[in-house]
């Protein structure tokens, strides 16, 4: 025999023994109750499975953990509820295992096993395993919340029980049905297994349990809590936020009721390449892609001109594209979002880390809650781009003028021309060479005025506001 056909052969044998030693670790089984240990190795899997059965085919096997962890980034642990890591997976995860939790499979198996990479950085895992009769009154389904609004909520359930009626226990993050006082307050009794809860409070997080009455004295246990957060109330016009009332910032610090939809947005105070306008902003960081910031809901009236106004600062770098949207929910993905204007900034635009103010205004073609969202986009070359001073006001009356020039026609005379959205009926006209300040008098009523006998070789500055009726102006615009 060569050399070569007897390393085939012994090649052989090793893989089949290797083979025969696997299918006999998944074939065996533990009957419970038993405590054990599971202390895993490199580059294992559900083949490395322990499991454990119940002597009485119609009994629960659970499993209880009293430590054990792997490593966080690359290792999982797995239960399942069928032989060699098979079956439904009933938990899973990294790192350290809960031992508060008990981990119950009702097929009559239990299987543990762990996934590892080619390093081991985790802990023995330490647990006991018993074995129990079914429930005669099973729990329901955890509730699934739906319909969520700022003072109610709709849930529905499974029942495992063949109950006719559930008991519903409700309260603040933290509330216990097992140690709480029930009243109507925070319990009902129903006999249906869709329906709702009212009187909850706006932006409030809430749990829900359930459980089955099968008959006198006889409940299952609770099941396990749905969490769910009410809606924020909607707030009226004006509203303005400038962050102000922050007392801490970092990643998702924000005002109650705004929302980041995406991306990597933060408070803070200085930490980017802009100084706040007061004390706190909110701001964005690079390679961003489709990140919305949501205002709180803000309720307006059809037919209303809304003017919404921020300010940002960017950080000297080019990259950034920024955009406004309005929608009736505080998603991108639902409803139907609106742009208004054009992009405030373009990627090929050099930012400068010194506030600008922009202005958008919005007229909704039917009352209700509006939220208003910055979309920011950028490439990887930028760094932070800041915002501050939001606000949403009802348009002015005489809305500001879009353009003043001011162009010499001789040594002497300069010719304004005014663009005006108002077709306002007359102007306050101002000119001043730094030293003396002159007004035309009477106020011009035409959008084309000259100034007549300025001194020759002298630079002058115009301002001008539209007067649309008595106490209504324009902004002053200006022009050099």
């Amino acid at each position: 025999m060569n050399r070569l056909s007897l390393f085939l052969k012994l090649s052989a044998v090793v893989f089949l023994a290797f083979f025969i030693g696997k299918s006999s670790a998944i074939a065996q089984a533990t009957v419970c109750p038993t405590t054990s240990s599971y202390t895993y190795g490199t580059n294992e899997d559900a083949s490395d499975a322990i499991d454990f059965v119940v002597a009485n085919p119609t009994d629960l096997i659970s499993m209880d953990f009293t430590s054990g962890s792997t490593e966080s980034c690359c290792d999982d642990w797995y239960i399942t509820d069928g032989p060699g890591g098979t079956g439904n997976v009933i938990a899973t995860g990294s790192g350290s295992i809960s031992t508060t939790t008990t981990y119950t499979s009702t097929t009559g198996t239990i299987s543990f096993y762990v996934e590892s990479d080619f390093s081991v950085n985790g802990s023995t895992f330490n647990f006991s395993v018993s074995c129990s009769s079914p429930a005669t009154c099973a729990a329901p389904t955890t509730p699934i919340a739906s319909g969520i609004t700022q003072s109610t909520v709709d849930y529905t359930f499974t029942d495992n029980a063949s109950a006719t009626e559930w008991q519903i226990a409700w309260g603040t993050t933290g509330f216990d049905p097992t140690t709480a006082t029930l009243d109507a307050t925070n319990s009902s009794i129903e006999s249906t297994t869709n329906t709702g809860i009212s009187g909850l409070t706006a932006s409030t997080d809430y749990v829900i349990y359930v459980r089955a009455i099968c008959g006198a004295g006889d409940t299952s246990d609770w099941s396990a809590a749905e969490s769910f957060t009410t809606l924020c109330n909607s707030v009226g016009v004006p509203w303005s936020e400038g962050f102000e009332s922050l007392t801490s910032t970092g990643t998702n610090i924000y005002p109650n009721c705004w929302f980041e939809e995406n991306g990597d947005w933060r408070s803070g105070s200085g930490s980017g390449y802009a100084s706040a306008i007061g004390n706190y902003y909110i701001y964005n960081s690079w390679s961003a892609t489709n990140e919305y910031m949501w205002t709180p809901g803000i309720d307006l009236t059809a037919g209303t001109s809304y003017d919404f106004i921020f300010n940002w600062a960017g950080d000297n770098n080019s990259g950034w594209t920024g955009d406004v949207f309005v929608n009736t929910a505080q998603s991108s993905s639902s409803g139907t979002p609106v742009q208004l204007g054009t992009s405030f900034v373009t990627s090929s635009t050099s930012t400068s880390s010194s506030w600008t103010e922009v202005t958008e205004s919005f007229t909704p073609s039917s009352s209700g809650t509006y939220y208003f969202a910055i979309r920011i986009n950028a490439t990887g070359s930028p760094w932070y781009i800041h915002f501050d001073d939001f606000s949403v006001a009802e348009s002015p009356a005489c809305l500001n003028l879009t353009d003043v020039t001011a162009s010499a026609s001789s040594t002497s005379t300069v010719d304004v021309a005014i663009t005006d959205p108002n077709n306002a009926s007359e102007y306050f006209v101002t000119y001043t060479d730094g030293i003396t300040t002159d007004t035309v008098s009477p106020n011009p009523t035409s959008t084309s005025i000259p100034l007549t006998g300025l001194t020759v070789n002298t630079s002058y500055t115009v301002s001008v506001q539209a007067i649309c009726g008595a106490g209504d102006s324009s902004s002053v615009a200006s022009a050099s």
